[in-house]
């Protein structure tokens, strides 16, 4: 336990004095590293028999939440969190922190329930914000696995975990170990996660911007204030398919809906209800739509080349990815295609 605060600490300095990546989002892991780090030297100091005059793990509890909420936040977007919305989320635990010293040990007990609900509510909030933030690549980027963040979600899921396996180490102190040996388990898998994917995000991607979150929003509203015309969103899809067809460049893996935008002259707004209108698709699928066929052509005129060559040849940038799009549009595995192919 000594061992895993201390790595929680050197990893919170790396993270502080990192250069390179987002720096918001450095701060924001490493002072969630902080925290785990304060976390395991209360329990340390706890199994030692020293008696805490205050609960301060409960303290720290009421910040984890937000704290990591403000970290998954600062990776979707590119524009920092405003400050004022940062504080009110911070307002429970500075409200805990204030209280705490007064109230008696059965109110404590009460907080601390409200304490867990409301760590489950913002990790539940996190949750869906990368569900949606998904939803937004879907509809601007034509990349999508090394950017979507589902390893938040996976981090999201294991420290719930991790949260249960703590309240049990509480309850069951003194008659079992298993649940603190869980516990620092827990903590050492999460540590080492977090840190290992947060330096290995890709850097390119800087996240999504207000004007995008805003597509997605017009599309569930089925555009209802657009301005198009029918005819004028058919001949628009007309224009977005012979630039496809003849420009090619879905075979660029970080091809996205900005770059169509500036290239045809029309706004990101009207080209993305026009691809979602006429093609019933979103950017992504409709790009990924046309990297299958080159790739399906590929296949066919040159089966020496293997998948990876191919992947990548017509715009895709992860095995996943390929064949994820490929058995959706095809019902077979590429591998499968190629069987097919060189049987005829």
């Amino acid at each position: 336990m000594a061992v895993l605060s201390f790595q929680s600490l050197i990893f919170s300095i790396y993270l502080l004095t990192l250069r390179t990546g987002k720096s918001t989002s450095n701060r924001w892991l490493a002072t969630f590293l902080i925290l785990l780090g304060a976390h395991m030297v209360i329990n340390i100091v706890e199994r030692s028999g020293t008696i805490l005059t205050l609960p301060y793990l409960m303290v720290i509890s009421a910040s984890y939440g937000p704290v990591l909420y403000m970290y998954i936040s600062s990776l979707q977007r590119q524009k920092p969190i405003d400050t004022v919305v940062v504080a009110l989320h911070f307002i429970p635990s500075v409200l805990v922190l204030m209280i705490i010293h007064f109230l008696p040990e059965k109110s404590i007990m009460l907080l601390g329930i409200g304490v867990m609900i409301q760590i489950l509510s913002y990790l539940i909030a996190a949750y869906f914000s990368v569900r949606n933030y998904q939803n937004v690549l879907r509809e601007t980027q034509s990349r999508f696995d090394s950017i979507s963040l589902e390893w938040c979600n996976r981090i999201i899921v294991f420290f719930a975990l991790i949260i249960i396996v703590d309240v049990l180490n509480s309850v069951f102190m003194g008659t079992t170990n298993i649940f603190f040996l869980l516990l620092i388990l827990g903590f050492l898998v999460l540590v080492n996660g977090l840190l290992f994917k947060a330096l290995h995000e890709p850097t390119i991607f800087v996240g999504i911007t207000t004007e995008e979150e805003d597509l997605l929003g017009e599309k569930r509203a089925k555009y209802k204030n657009s301005k198009l015309s029918d005819s004028e969103i058919d001949i628009l899809a007309r224009d977005i398919e012979h630039y496809y067809v003849n420009e090619r460049p879905f075979l660029k893996s970080d091809f996205n809906l900005a770059q169509l935008s500036e290239e045809l002259s029309r706004n990101s707004r009207e080209i993305s209800q026009a691809i979602n209108t006429s093609f019933k698709a979103n950017f992504s699928d409709y790009t990924n739509k046309f990297r299958v066929e080159s790739a399906k052509e590929l296949i066919t005129m040159q089966p020496e080349m293997n998948m990876a060559e191919v992947l990548y040849a017509v715009g895709f940038n992860s095995k996943s990815s390929f064949y994820t799009a490929f058995k959706k549009l095809t019902r077979l595995s590429p591998k499968e295609y190629q069987r097919q192919v060189l049987k005829k």
